[in-house]
């Protein structure tokens, strides 16, 4: 077995040290590949190898000794998972590793490419790009980029798109947008000067830009690119904004790669500027409210967005909450507006609307019919003009078939159905949300990011998440207290539920399940890589138009 897992037990708590073929030397020193804290342990302890294909330890002369199984250690031994290893005080183990553990799915990679290596190191793959980060840079980077460029002379937003290509593709060269104008020689007014300077400045940026393009690995890609700086700056010129869809806001990071998901995101733009009431639909934790806003931000312009969870209140509370409530309703109640008219000329998210009491329904439809509202225990009416954005995990249509909900509600709140997919159907997001939470998590307790091994991503693509994004976000936040600074995510530090849905596809999935739900996987990212041409996906994938077609009705696939 050519890969191990070294784990100390420390007083404060375990730590792992993944290793795989190769000599490795063992110590307090820094220059060591195990670096281990404890006092009694010496600078240079001991050597732990893999030759002959077997393992073997090596005490280094240390002043506190060796221990194999509680026998002192001379000379050198071979060893194997199961033994009990002693570093001066320190006790440690050998445990069997999965290879799987060692490779990296996840590159510990900054925003700025570069990468922070594990201390026990889990070896990175060779300086590759992929068709997914290359997709990356399309949907995630591009749009913004554009939208930049507006604001940039040519020459500056030639060398913008590709310094950033080159950043988000993990380029080799860098590109300066400084450096300074030397101004010529002659009487020039200072109106000259600075016309010339501009020139001058725009000449030596595009120059190096397309000095850069020299670099065959992205003169592909630039090319399809410096058209659109072209239409952009015409655009400028003329007035107008380049595209209609690049004036809408970013899609919330990390920018889904499901295809169904983000044509949701992109038809919310059209629909933020109507006054289309919209039901958002989904199982908890499935980002309804993160969509909610994201609707807001589309069309706002200055107006409100006022939450309210329908659940969280008893009826007459909630009552109050949404419609006000006037002085001396009640002893010692002041009068204050409710959440509706503090939503006039904006947008109301009531979440959980499945919640909400018949009587408060009737409530709500009189104020969406009249565009105004009277408040608990007052005969005045007031100004509500909103648009209403609700969600549930409910199955409304249900509930008006059992009279649980009002069928004329039903269709004055449900103008735009959207129902946002569970995270075991968006699966090709799983690897993109986990390092997301789990950078972020780490920044927040001063960690350096690691990476995630492929095991760890295998047991995360195995588990079913019923919790949803938010079950996985907070997954990545409790890995991440138990993380070395810039030691990759291993399949051991998950919850022992998530690995043990590993190899066993969940509790009930059976092959043919797990078979489909992969199959359905590279459908999606295929189509997505090939924005949305089924032909070429059908020739990325080895299989024929034909059988594509079919099989994306199949699996209910959304090509949109």
């Amino acid at each position: 077995m050519a890969s191990i897992t070294l784990m100390a037990h420390y007083a404060s708590g375990e730590r792992r040290y993944p290793l795989d073929a190769g000599c490795w030397l063992i110590g307090s020193h820094e220059d060591c590949d195990v670096l281990l804290g404890d006092p009694t342990v010496s600078r240079r302890h001991a050597r732990l190898e893999f030759a002959d294909a077997e393992w073997s330890l090596e005490d280094l002369g240390s002043s506190n000794g060796v221990q194999i199984n509680g026998e002192a250690l001379t000379g050198r031994r071979r060893v194997q998972p199961g033994d009990r290893l002693q570093f001066g005080s320190l006790i440690c183990s050998l445990i069997e590793t999965d290879p799987t553990d060692l490779e990296l799915a996840v590159p510990a990679e900054s925003r700025g490419g570069r990468s922070d290596r594990p201390s026990a190191s889990i070896e990175q793959r060779g300086p590759t790009i992929s068709s997914d980060r290359i997709s990356r840079f399309y949907f995630e980077t591009l749009p913004a980029l554009v939208r930049r460029c507006t604001r940039q002379r040519p020459g500056e937003a030639v060398v913008t798109v590709v310094a950033a290509l080159a950043d988000s593709l993990g380029g080799s060269w860098t590109l300066s947008l400084d450096g300074a104008v030397q101004a010529t020689s002659g009487p020039a007014t200072p109106e000259q000067d600075r016309e010339q300077a501009h020139e001058e400045h725009d000449w030596r940026l595009a120059r190096r830009a397309r000095q850069a393009l020299n670099d065959r690995t992205y003169r592909q890609i630039a090319e399809t690119i410096l058209p659109l700086i072209e239409r952009t700056n015409a655009s400028r010129s003329s007035g107008r904004t380049p595209d209609s869809d690049t004036t809408v806001p970013p899609f919330p990071e990390p920018v889904t790669r499901h295809a169904a998901l983000l044509n949701l995101y992109r038809q919310a733009a059209r629909v933020a500027t109507s006054v289309l009431n919209v039901l958002i639909e989904g199982s908890s934790g499935t980002g309804k409210e993160l969509f909610a806003r994201y609707l807001h931000r589309c069309g706002s312009d200055g107006q409100p967005l006022v939450t309210l969870n329908c659940a969280s209140l008893p009826q007459d509370l909630l009552d109050a909450e949404l419609f006000g409530i006037e002085r001396g309703v009640a002893t010692g109640v002041d009068a204050r507006p409710g959440k509706f008219e503090q939503a006039d000329g904006g947008v109301i998210f009531l979440d959980e609307i499945g919640d909400m009491h018949l009587a408060t329904q009737a409530k709500l439809l009189r104020v969406l019919q009249e565009q105004e509202v009277y408040r608990v225990g007052g005969s005045r009416p007031r100004p509500a003009r909103i648009q209403v954005v609700s969600a549930t995990n409910r199955d409304l249509e249900a509930m008006v078939a059992q009279g649980e909900f009002r069928l004329d509600l039903y269709h004055r709140i449900a103008d735009w159905t959207v129902r946002l997919p569970d995270l075991e159907e968006r699966a090709v997001d799983i690897a993109n949300l986990a390092a997301y939470f789990l950078r972020r998590a780490c920044g927040d307790i001063g960690q350096r990011f690691g990476g995630i091994s492929q095991a760890a991503l295998d047991c995360l693509l195995a588990h079913r998440w019923p919790g949803n994004v938010r079950e996985l976000e907070r997954e990545m936040k409790r890995c991440a207290l138990f993380l070395e600074p810039g030691e990759a995510l291993r399949s051991d530090h998950l919850d022992a539920r998530i690995r043990q849905a590993r190899g066993t596809g969940g509790p009930v999935e059976g092959l043919k399940a797990l078979l489909i739900r992969t199959e359905k996987r590279a459908i999606e990212q295929a189509l997505q890589l090939c924005g949305g041409d089924v032909a070429a996906a059908a020739d990325r994938l080895g299989i024929g138009k034909s059988t594509l077609y079919r099989q994306i009705r199949n699996l209910d696939i959304d090509t949109a």
